[in-house]
């Protein structure tokens, strides 16, 4: 029987156009996405200009992007380009806003037209509901007021039964829950 020797199997290589491990080049990582992001480019386009992969920098943008650190210094830096002054206007402005709309004018009893019964089109300025609705909601959500929740279920649609859990079990179901959120 001839004896069987096995091969030492080969130690993977990481392919050259993956993104360095070290903490120096993820923190210049994280920094030419947020800039790239500032200047309104894609996840995807963001993802490729920081050296990530073409095929999986927007999920890793978007990781990124949820990660804490990163979600405070996009913040920082959104206080910085838009202040509270300019924010506060821009929504007092929305919640007073108009459109035009056209309407067909009927004067029956000829009230300032040539004819009784003659009609006109004309343009009419009314309150813009909807943009103020929208508003409204903004500034309640920003206030604390409006809470977007979401339900969360166990197996099958089912109560998630944390008494037949294992306190990690738990805790892993509370990240998930959380990062879900953010």
């Amino acid at each position: 029987m001839p004896d069987k020797t096995e091969k030492p199997k080969k130690k993977q290589q990481q392919p050259r156009h993956h993104a360095a491990k070290s903490k120096a080049a993820a923190t210049l990582r994280r920094k030419k996405i947020i800039k790239a992001i500032s200047e309104g480019k894609t996840l995807k386009q963001a993802g490729i200009e920081a050296g990530l992969s073409p095929k999986t920098a927007p999920a890793q943008v978007n990781a990124i992007l949820n990660e804490p650190e990163m979600v405070s210094q996009f913040k920082k830096l959104l206080d910085e380009a838009v202040p509270d002054s300019i924010l506060s206007a821009k929504y007092q402005e929305l919640l007073c806003s108009k459109k035009v709309i056209s309407a067909m004018v009927i004067a029956p009893s000829g009230d300032g037209m040539k004819d009784a019964g003659s009609m006109t089109k004309d343009f009419i300025e009314v309150d813009d509901c909807a943009v103020q609705l929208k508003c409204a909601d903004s500034i309640a959500k920003l206030k604390g007021h409006l809470i977007d929740r979401s339900e969360h279920s166990g197996k099958d649609g089912g109560p998630i039964l944390l008494s037949q859990m294992s306190d990690e079990e738990v805790e892993k179901r509370a990240r998930e829950i959380l990062n879900k959120r953010q």
